[in-house]
């Protein structure tokens, strides 16, 4: 029979109920008590509790990377960790998989499941030693209670899992209580992706265009198709939030073919409809997921045929990171596409975390910079000297350069003298529906602004004399008002300096004294730093409610115990001692009562000790153990005997015990001179079947292990 924290009970024997690798009760066990106290708790607005889902963050890697068999000797140990940090009259379960939950019951407010889980963050925060392996793990953490949730079990591990993958989204080793809000993000998320399904049939889906011009001359040359959905319930919704639904849910392929054909068509049109325009060019954005999809190549290709439209009026755009993150398959697709004629833009360029080496295997068209070079450059002179070497790096490349985002004359003075060719942005106009379009088009005919076939030539002679360090009067005229202009900052700038220069000397003594006060505080700061770090660390070691050390210290002890008893080949012996019935001891007088119970034993076995080196630890719950070194095995047994009789002694009052009106305890007894094949696993195992045996015999007193004796 297994009882949990509060009481209830499953039957050991009922394999359905326990997860069979860490022996925890699963999942179908969680839903099962978790409905009965529900149940029991009814209307009680008083009665306060929680549930904690706990999540281990990249633990495919750990499995992926050290094997199956590590990996689920992890999850055990976390069982076994999480278990020793909980309450007593808290539930720990396995849902699957990395995760893991606590029912927590008697909570004061909701307030204190802040330290709860740190608590259990705590408790996992040292490395876990298996085999030869040192592993740190990070969690994320989903709390809810029943202040907020509502309904049947399913509906608190509902509302549970969606405020760990909140905290999930986060990012690692963060905590999230639920709100209703996170549940409606979430539904919200879902019903998107729903409606995305459909947005095509309704038609809800439509392009915007921005127009893209030469900044030298000033020429429509092209436009941006933009894909934009329009709700019938909530409205425009953004790209940045339909676009990553439809990577997620497999329906990029079909958008994005629907904007590639939408886009071939419309330029189609619109070189039909204006024979000058006939020169224009339309670029289209592409997902990575689009291009891995298979035969992207061939869907280009078929766009452009329904459409009627050749090959050199079509760009395709595509971010930097795609080129980092899916070379090889990446490149290839994308080499396919280039065969036919079609442009390649690197979109957001400048932005990736990679090296520039892509461009040596992949020689793109374009380079789009990305908006956030362009936004203060006339003000940034860190900024203008780095998308001065972006665009010489351009133009050593041999590729043309669009600036993305220019918004002032300023931004359009100074791309245009460094050599830019092509921009776009606020600065000629915003994204602009069909109709409009027709509009601009037809301005820019009748200014003689757009792109025609003699303008097309001293574009291209203009844009070759350029890469050469040739200028037309006209260029030469630009970059004089830019260095005009550059003057002009860099006397402002002088003046600044002047200034600040004398303001710092004549506030020298004051910004000293400053900083020494500051030092001498950060000093101050990191002494008391450590001071914290020492106590923190003794205070891991003890247990809070004995104050004698806990199950983690009397590890790490023993071990090293143990290594010194097989190099001096002494006597080690081991005693654990069990408080007899205290569950019924608890259930009768109360857990605080029954704290105080424990305190009294810990301090008896803490004098029954007989040499300096020998120590006692609360091993978990009523349990404690002793390890005694050097002695002889006369000396443990008479420590049993002595430890049985002193709790006795102590009289505390047990009127459910059957076998005493007062506490009593139970031992057992292991000793050994260990060699170097045996394993303090083994010993420990001896003194736990020892303990067995005297629950056996009645209680209330020792056993010793005899299967060991012969090794002494």
């Amino acid at each position: 029979m297994y009882e949990l924290g509060d009481g209830s009970r499953f039957s050991s024997e009922d394999a359905c109920f326990f997860d069979e690798l860490t022996a925890l009760p699963n999942r179908r066990a969680l839903l099962t008590y978790l409905e009965q106290y529900i149940e029991q708790c009814g209307d009680c607005e008083d009665q306060l509790f929680a549930m904690l889902i706990l999540g281990v963050d990249n633990f495919g890697i750990i499995n992926s990377s050290l094997g199956i068999q590590i990996g689920d000797q992890l999850l055990v140990q976390i069982g076994q960790r999480l278990q020793d940090a909980i309450r007593l009259n808290d539930c720990l379960f396995r849902a699957g998989g990395d995760e893991y939950v606590i029912v927590i019951h008697d909570i004061k407010s909701v307030s204190s499941l802040d330290k709860i889980a740190a608590r259990i963050c705590e408790s996992l925060f040292s490395a876990f030693y298996l085999e030869d392996n040192e592993i740190f793990i990070s969690i994320n953490l989903g709390i809810t209670h029943n202040n907020v949730s509502i309904g049947k079990a399913e509906d608190f591990f509902r509302d549970a899992s969606a405020a760990m993958n909140h905290a999930k989204s986060s990012g690692s080793s963060h905590c999230v209580v639920f709100q209703p809000k996170i549940q409606e993000k979430f539904e919200h998320h879902l019903d998107l992706a729903n409606s995305l399904r459909k947005a095509l049939e309704r038609n809800e889906l439509f392009l915007e265009y921005q127009p893209i011009f030469s900044l030298n001359e000033e020429l429509l040359v092209g436009f941006e198709a933009l894909v934009r959905w329009k709700h019938s319930r909530w409205g425009i919704i953004s790209p940045k939030d339909f676009i990553p639904l439809a990577e997620k849910s497999q329906l990029i392929d079909t958008l994005g073919q629907w904007v590639l054909q939408e886009a071939c068509q419309q330029m189609k049109n619109w070189q039909e409809q204006f024979s000058e325009a006939h020169n224009l060019f339309v670029s289209v954005n592409v997902s990575v997921c689009q291009i891995l999809c298979g035969d992207f190549h061939k869907k280009v290709d078929e766009s452009l045929k329904a459409a009627d439209l050749k090959s050199e009026f079509l760009s395709l755009e595509i971010t930097e990171s795609v080129l980092l993150e899916h070379s090889q398959q990446t490149l290839c697709e994308l080499a396919k596409v280039k065969s036919l004629g079609v442009k390649i833009a690197i979109d957001d360029f400048g932005t990736g975390y990679s090296s520039l080496s892509y461009l040596l295997d992949f020689p793109c068209d374009i380079l789009k910079l990305d908006a956030s070079f362009t936004d203060d450059v006339d003000n940034n002179h860190r900024k203008f000297y780095l998308v001065q070497s972006l665009l010489a790096l351009g133009q050593g490349l041999g590729v043309e350069v669009t600036a993305e985002g220019l918004e002032t004359q300023e931004q359009l003075v100074h791309f245009r003298a460094l050599g830019c060719n092509y921009g776009q942005g606020y600065i000629f106009s915003k994204p602009l529906n069909n109709q409009n379009v027709n509009s601009f088009i037809l301005s820019h005919i009748a200014t003689g602004k757009i792109l025609t076939d003699t303008k097309k030539r001293h574009l291209i002679s203009s844009l070759s004399a350029l890469s050469k360090g040739h200028f037309s009067r006209g260029d030469l005229l630009t970059k004089n008002q830019y260095l005009e202009m550059k003057v002009k900052n860099l006397q402002q700038e002088a003046e600044d300096l002047k200034n600040l220069l004398s303001t710092a000397e004549s506030h020298a003594e004051v910004i000293e004294s400053q900083l020494y006060e500051e030092v001498s505080e950060h000093q101050k700061t990191f002494l008391k730093l450590q001071e914290s770090n020492l106590e923190l660390k003794r205070l891991s070691y003890i247990d809070t409610l004995t104050q004698i050390p806990n199950r983690r210290y009397f590890d790490e002890h023993c071990c090293q115990a143990w290594e010194k008893a097989i190099f001096l080949q002494d006597l080690i012996s081991l005693v654990i001692v069990d408080v007899d019935y205290f569950k019924l001891y608890n259930d009768e007088y109360g857990h605080r009562t029954g704290d105080f119970c424990l305190l009294q034993i810990a301090q008896t076995l803490s004098n029954a000790l007989i040499y300096s080196t020998d120590f006692v630890a609360r091993y978990g719950g009523e349990e404690f153990a002793l390890i005694c070194s050097g002695g002889s095995q006369e000396d443990a047994t008479g420590m049993a005997q002595k430890i049985c009789t002193a709790v006795t002694s102590l009289k505390l009052q047990h009127c459910r015990s059957p076998i005493s009106p007062y506490v009593t305890v139970s031992a057992g007894v292991a000793n050994v001179i260990p060699q170097k094949s045996n394993s303090f696993h083994d010993f420990f195992q001896q003194a736990d079947e020892a303990l067995y045996c005297a629950k056996q015999k009645g209680r209330n007193g020792f056993s010793v292990a005899t299967s060991l004796e012969a090794i002494v």
